[in-house]
């Protein structure tokens, strides 16, 4: 079980320095990672990557990433909201820890692409046809996992496949 956290930071992230929002980061008392696939099993879109070893979702329509014994959390506007999330993440994980006997775990992982080898399997036209301003930033949305690859009509889809396929576990 969690009983607290500690070195909580609350700031804009580094990659978008402009941006109104802030990412929360702050470590947990304990380690958490054997709740992973069980957030796997009960979060909808949840991402599990063994390698690094975290879990990325969505829990209260705030994006979280949690790795064995910290977090980053975010959009967050200010300091009390996302307090509040954190304690709201403690008890969803306590709550799982208490009910580990009577769910069922998903060891479904994820596995990171190089947003490079997606990219050369793209057309490379940046022709938006797939929604996204560029082929570069289509292959880093289907690397993270936020877009399929047959969004490209355009693309070897096959070719995007195998490679999609050769490094799932």
């Amino acid at each position: 079980m969690i009983n607290d956290y500690s070195d909580f930071t609350l700031k804009t992230p580094d990659c978008h320095p402009n941006v109104a929002f802030r990412v929360a980061r702050f470590k947990l008392d304990s380690d958490v990672s054997h709740l992973f696939p069980y957030i796997n099993a009960r979060i909808d879109d949840a991402l599990y990557f063994e390698n690094p070893h975290y879990i990325k979702f969505n829990l209260d329509g705030i994006g979280c990433a949690l790795y064995p014994d910290h977090a980053a959390a975010a959009p967050f506007l200010e300091r009390e909201e996302a307090l509040r999330f954190v304690q709201r993440l403690i008890e969803f994980l306590n709550d799982l820890e208490s009910r580990m006997e009577s769910l069922e775990p998903n060891y479904t992982t994820h596995t990171y692409i190089p947003v490079l080898e997606i990219f050369k399997r793209l057309p490379q036209t940046n022709c938006k046809k797939c929604g996204y301003p560029s082929c570069m930033a289509f292959a880093a949305a289907v690397s993270k996992g936020e877009a399929s690859p047959e969004q490209c009509p355009e693309s070897d889809f096959d070719t995007i496949e195998e490679l999609l396929c050769s490094t799932a576990q």
